[in-house]
């Protein structure tokens, strides 16, 4: 029976002639992302929301705000949809291009197809191992951003989906489920893409688009979430390993089984928790029950 290892972090990957430490360049990745995203803010995210963003009527500590002004609170909101909307814009993008024109694209049979042992012995596109590298890097400086940043509503939810996230990533590389991993990230990606669009036209305020995107974020977040990731994916990773690697080949798949679809569950489930609260919103918004109306399910109540 195959053993979890370091070596599959630690070992070089060919891509092109050179090769690349996996560990490493997820580890230098994560440091670099907090400059960049500090950088895109100060030359990019602020200007653009201080040219967009209607003024305040008062200041962070409630005085009065001079003409024009934008406070403290809400341009930082605007820098975090807007860091956010950049990133799963561009790991969505990724991930399509690494998929669309690939079998398992279309099939979920060819996640599998060809692979004879444990981790699956399959080849992974460039594409896929730099998809790989930065959204595990995200996710791994994203646990110490959430204990830095000012605590939310769902903090810890959002701390154990990150560290189920992270192990799902690692270990789905160490076992090179990468096909249907890239198509996860896909699924889960688009949505986010969605939700900040909502976010955003919601800071200028536009009710129009705020309606507009949210609806097309919670028809994404349904089908893709709750519809496309269960019954379509996991179904995938629960049968057909089984019947296409396992058996044919003579493999235990214990315990990576069992371990892999466990954390793919907890994803669906911490889903579940995200899809009550914004069907409370959008409950809120319909019986206009709520000030903010289309509102992130995040946020503070005071802020």
């Amino acid at each position: 029976m195959y053993e979890f290892s370091l070596e599959a972090f630690l070992k070089p990957v060919p891509i092109g002639g050179t090769s690349v430490s996996y560990a490493l360049a997820v580890g230098c990745l994560a440091a670099a992302l907090p400059i960049l995203r500090f950088a895109l803010s100060r030359l990019v995210f602020e200007p653009l929301g201080r040219s967009v963003l209607p003024p305040d009527a008062k200041k962070d500590d409630g005085a009065p705000a001079p003409n024009g002004a934008v406070s403290t609170v809400n341009m930082r909101k605007w820098n975090e949809s807007c860091w956010v909307f950049w990133f799963y814009l561009t790991v969505t993008w990724m991930a399509f291009s690494a998929a669309c024109k690939e079998p398992w694209f279309t099939s979920t049979r060819h996640f599998w197809l060809g692979c004879t042992a444990l981790p699956c012995n399959t080849s992974v596109s460039a594409g896929v191992l730099l998809l790989y590298t930065v959204e595990a890097a995200y996710y791994l400086q994203g646990i110490p951003v959430l204990l830095w940043e000012p605590k939310k509503k769902d903090f810890w939810t959002m701390l154990a989906h990150h560290i189920v996230t992270l192990g799902l990533i690692l270990y789905s590389w160490q076992l090179n489920f990468t096909k249907v991993g890239t198509m996860i990230f896909l699924v889960h990606d688009a949505c986010d893409v969605c939700m900040e669009c909502a976010k955003l036209a919601r800071r200028v305020k536009s009710e129009a688009l705020t309606t507009a995107f949210f609806v097309i974020f919670l028809l994404v977040w349904v089908g893709g979430r709750l519809v496309y990731l269960p019954f379509v994916l996991i179904r995938s990773t629960l049968m057909e390993p089984i019947g296409i690697i396992a058996v044919p080949n003579g493999i235990d798949p214990e315990p990576h089984y069992t371990i892999f679809n466990t954390l793919l569950i907890l994803l669906v489930v911490f889903h579940i928790y995200w899809t009550v609260l914004i069907f409370r919103i959008l409950h809120r918004t319909l019986t206009k029950s709520g000030s903010k109306g289309i509102d992130d399910v995040r946020d503070e109540d005071d802020d």
